[in-house]
């Protein structure tokens, strides 16, 4: 009787301890990282818009989650400023070794749910530059119009203040005679 109580223990445990797996089946970086990461966008003037690879748009300076299992472009924009764009590639934690190690074949769920990943930051600060300043290319001409009362389409434009170079005088090498 003794030993079929301690068989039957021995296999409660192991129940218990089969259920207690099952219940954190997403495996251990799941519970700790989850499967979006937070990240820091701000930008130098403060203020431009950030568009995310999805459509989203921000403000900066501001915080997001991004989907660890995928690579993201960001991309800043701002008037009287140059776009710039920025990525976020996916990589494997590092901790999904030890992940496996602990938690077997369950630990195939992190996989599936992107928590065994991480992206290269966990901010993106971007310093945008203003654009180059735009040639007036609006007409400034000076011409008034002809006041003569023949020909009212003539324009009168006025002299240029740009010096024109006057020949300079060239010494007689022969002499007087």
């Amino acid at each position: 009787m003794k030993k079929h109580l301690a068989r039957r223990a021995r296999y409660q445990i192991g129940i218990a301890v089969t259920a207690g797996q099952l219940l954190t089946l997403p495996g251990c970086l799941m519970m700790f990282n989850g499967s979006e990461q937070h990240v820091g966008l701000s930008s130098n003037p403060a203020g431009a818009k950030v568009t995310v690879n999805d459509g989203a748009s921000y403000t900066t300076p501001t915080t997001i989650s991004l989907p660890r299992k995928t690579d993201h472009k960001l991309v800043f924009e701002k008037e009287g400023y140059q776009t710039a764009a920025e990525s976020l590639s996916s990589s494997l934690n590092g901790f999904f070794l030890l992940d496996v190690l602990l938690w077997g074949p369950f630990a195939l769920f992190d996989f599936m749910n992107g928590s065994a990943y991480k992206l290269s930051s966990e901010n993106v600060d971007v310093t945008l530059v203003p654009k180059p300043a735009m040639l007036n290319t609006t007409p400034t001409s000076t011409a008034t119009p002809a006041t003569s009362a023949t020909d009212s389409s003539t324009l009168t434009v006025p002299p240029t203040s740009v010096p024109i170079p006057q020949p300079s005088p060239v010494p007689n090498s022969q002499g007087s005679r």
